[in-house]
């Protein structure tokens, strides 16, 4: 849990220092938006995936309202969304992996490590 902890100080605090970091999806549900989707996270007090607003993006929120912000245009939002939806469908594990340093993600139908 102090790993965790530490990580997400990172992440918050200087995403320059942080490489890759893992959220299991455990939900995935709709919200208000036609576009814009929360991933259901216990390491996070709120995942959200943005395909709607002017910027796309993966937002992760903390405990004490820290944000962060993966970047995307509107293809990689939109495969990220059908690849959750795909492999929920098939009641397979998720695991959004998101590379600050590069910019990068990956949905992967497996638990995070």
């Amino acid at each position: 849990m102090r790993k965790l902890i530490g990580l997400l100080t990172l992440l918050f605090v200087s995403l320059t220092q942080a490489s890759t970091l893992d959220v299991q999806v455990e939900n995935y549900i709709n919200t208000d938006f036609d576009y814009m989707f929360e991933i259901k996270n216990k390491n996070f007090k709120k995942v959200v995936l943005d395909c709607q607003s002017f910027i796309n993006g993966v937002n992760l929120y903390g405990d004490q309202d820290e944000h962060a912000v993966l970047v995307l245009d509107i293809g990689e939002c939109e495969h990220i969304h059908f690849s959750i939806i795909e492999a929920m469908e098939k009641e397979s594990p998720v695991c959004l992996s998101l590379d600050f340093d590069n910019r990068a993600y990956q949905v992967k139908e497996d638990f995070c490590n």
